[in-house]
């Protein structure tokens, strides 16, 4: 009779934000057996969205904390050209069912200059926190001063900020060299809705 595979599971966590093109970045990934199994020295491996295998590790001898997650830090190198990348890590070694779990990141030139953003309230001219803040494919939020500061290279970029109750219009921006942008934000809530429509 043949024996009953293991369910088991994939986690992945601590991606970056961005990686830059060419240099290495890591990722943690992480398996975990429904049955309970030790799965120490278990393979991860890790492909593009070719399904080219770019990396692979073992699996730690010790779980992560008292989850029973067995985990490994993977060394990965970065695409050599912008954008977003969907990759994959694979879990497989008998008797457990095979496991995988998708992750994406951004991968963006190597940073050259400083860019601050300072996010203002039109009306009142009071700095406003939590504004997600982008230029191209960089990302940035808000801090209490109402300031983001964004490494990054050269280029034109589109520039957007959000935050709810709150809009601007987008524009587009150079970037050659170290720059302070002041970005003025409108207050304009959201109309309440109609209890009975919804």
């Amino acid at each position: 009779m043949k024996p009953e595979n293991h369910e088991s599971s994939l986690a992945i966590w601590d991606v970056p934000a961005r990686a830059v093109t060419g240099c290495a970045f890591k990722i943690k990934v992480g398996a975990k057996c429904a049955a309970g199994c030790q799965l120490a020295g278990g393979e991860i491996a890790v492909s593009d969205e070719t399904g080219a295998r770019v990396a692979s590790q073992k699996l730690g001898e010790t779980p992560w904390h008292t989850t029973g997650l067995f985990w490994t830090e993977v060394d990965l190198p970065a695409p050599a050209n912008e954008g977003v990348s969907s990759w994959s890590a694979t879990f497989e070694s008998a008797p457990h069912e095979k496991a995988s779990a998708s992750f994406s990141f951004v991968t963006v030139r190597p940073p050259e200059h400083t860019v601050t953003i300072q996010v203002i309230d039109r009306d009142t001219g009071a700095p406003v926190q939590d504004v997600a803040v982008r230029l191209g494919l960089y990302r940035a939020s808000t801090v209490e001063s109402g300031l983001a500061e964004i490494a990054m290279a050269k280029g034109v970029y589109e520039l957007t900020v959000r935050k709810v109750d709150y809009e601007a219009s987008p524009r587009t921006v150079e970037v050659a060299g170290d720059a302070n942008i002041q970005v003025e934000i409108g207050f304009v809530p959201r109309p309440m809705q109609d209890p009975y429509w919804g």
